[in-house]
This record gives C-alpha cells, structure tokens and sequence, in this order.
C-alpha cells in the first residue's frame, strides 16, 4: 500500500492518495487508487485507503462466472448469481464499473454506502438526460437535486473556482448530507485538478477533472428550467437502519453481496447489483448501446445534442 497525504497549498486541508497492488486478468489491470481530503490528514489517510480497497476488490471476481448467493434486497430473499455480476465487466451489453462498491470496518454501513452509490449514478442519469430534479444552492454553488431514490437523496453540485468548472455527486437521507457530500466530492476533484495542473505544468491532458464550457452551458439550461425545491434540508433526518427499507418500490431486483479482500481484513467490501439500473457512469455512449434496460424509467429519446456527463 502506497500513501501520499499532503497539505494543500493555501488551505486548511490535507490530501491523501493511496494505491494498493494491482489485480491483472486476461489483461487487463484493476484500479486501485484512492484519494481523500479533509482537515484531518488521518481522516483523509482512513478514506483514502478504504476506497482504494474497494476499488481494487472491484477486480477480484472479474470474468468469474462461478456462481454465488446474494441478497436481493428488493425481494427480500437470498438468489443466486454469477460472480460476474459484481466485478468489472468491460463488455459493450453489460459494462460494469466500480460504481455500486464500498467499504467499511462495518458491514451494514458498507452495504449502505454501496446502494447509494449505485442510485447516484442512475441519480445522475435522471438529472442530465431526463431533468428529473429541483434545484437548490449549497455553499454559494448550484444544486440539482433527484428523489426518484427516496429515502435518499442524490445531489448534483457545480463548483465555479478560477474559472474552472468541478462537478460533485452526493448522497444522503437528507439534502444538507446529499449536498455537503457533493461539494466534497467538488472540492476533491477542484484540488486534484489543481495538483496535476501544478505539478505538470500546465499540460490540459492531466486536468482530467475539470468540467467542459460545454457541460457548464448545459447544467444552467436545466437549473434554470427546473422547480426549487421548497422543502426542509434541514431536521430531515431519517434513521435508517432497515437496508431493505432503501430500496424504491419501482425497483424489482437489487442485489447485494460481500465482495473477497485479502489487503486489510478489517475492511468490509460490499457490491450492489441490479440488471435495472446502469452499473457504471451513464456515459452517453453506454446509454446509447445499452439502451436496454427494463424498467420503463429509464426511457429517452435522442441524446445526441447533450454533453456527455461530467467524469466524476
């Protein structure tokens, strides 16, 4: 395991990114980065090393077909599925990425963790295909946000520093936890473009996350386009303890399993599933070839003048 953590320059925050052994199959090599910020560097240390974990755990199950049983939270019964299913799959019909996997010292917050990611990026999808969100502000920046997951609440955050564009999902039982956690994620990605953008000189192929004019021009057509929301963002706070509670009544099936990591035995990696939803960023290209999906939520019509979706 390899750690970096680091003050930010002009700031009261600590960085750290951390790698871990890469998994090679047919090929092909595993991520295993990880990367964390916060005021306390060994908070950005634990986080950093618990994505890098689950990350790199992404790969253990790669083209394994063997078959192994889950919990289909939807249906509240143990299933059998192929181990494929929660490990990357780069195939056009049925393109798996990390999205959907977390780790935690507990279980049952792992297993959270990877629902919501997993409903953040079909969050995602509703907002910048469908428009399916209100619009808020958090922090002096722009929030879009989806409730087509509730009790959770997803967020889509624009950040405008420098002129520079940094986009940032969240999620949470509440719009204040959803929003902070976007603008987390804003800010990590703002400080990791500003770190490559130092460190190599200004060369635009290291600024991989920076959003385009493009993508900027198109979030204010839909902010601009869309209801406030009105409600309460703050003392919404749901105890949610119940992960079968989770799960919207529109989804039938949506699986979790724990996924093998043999790095720190104290973590716990778990990966959420559903043939339902995308399990990977909705890139455009992805949504046009796999337009497949079977819920009817999920229908669109031509994408074609719409920016892709942020890298984030």
């Amino acid at each position: 395991m390899w750690l970096y953590p680091q003050k930010i320059l002009f700031s009261n925050k600590f960085m750290s990114i951390a790698k871990s052994n890469a998994i090679v199959k047919q090929d092909k090599i595993g991520p295993i980065g990880g990367t964390s910020i916060d005021e306390k560097s060994i908070l950005t240390i634990i986080k950093a090393i618990s994505e890098s974990i689950d990350r790199r755990s992404s790969m253990i199950w790669a083209y394994d077909n063997d078959m192994v049983d889950v919990l289909d939270l939807a249906q509240r019964e143990i299933v059998t599925m192929s181990k494929g299913n929660f490990s990357l799959d780069d195939k056009t019909k049925h393109f798996i990425d990390t999205t959907g996997i977390a780790a935690h010292t507990k279980g049952q917050q792992a297993a959270m963790f990877s629902i919501f990611e997993l409903f953040q990026k079909n969050a995602l999808f509703f907002i910048w295909y469908k428009k399916l969100c209100f619009k808020s502000e958090y922090k002096g920046s722009l929030v879009l946000l989806n409730f087509d997951f509730a009790p959770s609440i997803h967020s889509l955050l624009l950040l405008i520093e420098n002129g520079r564009y940094f986009f940032g999902m969240g999620s949470g039982m509440t719009c204040e936890e959803s929003m902070r956690s976007a603008y987390e994620e804003a800010k990590l990605l703002r400080y990791q473009d500003s770190n490559s953008y130092a460190i190599h000189f200004n060369k635009s192929r290291f600024r991989y996350s920076a959003g385009t004019i493009k993508q900027y021009k198109y979030f204010l057509s839909i902010y601009n386009n869309v209801t406030r929301y009105k409600g309460k963002v703050d003392n919404r706070k749901i105890e949610e303890k119940n992960l079968f509670n989770l799960i919207p009544e529109w989804i039938e099936h949506l699986s979790i399993s724990k996924i093998p990591n043999n790095q720190i035995n104290r973590l716990v990696v778990v990966k959420a599933y559903s043939e339902e939803l995308y399990n990977s960023l909705p890139f455009k290209k992805i949504v046009v070839e796999t337009n497949h999906l079977k819920n009817s939520m999920f229908i669109i019509k031509d994408i074609s003048s719409i920016p892709d979706i942020p890298s984030i």
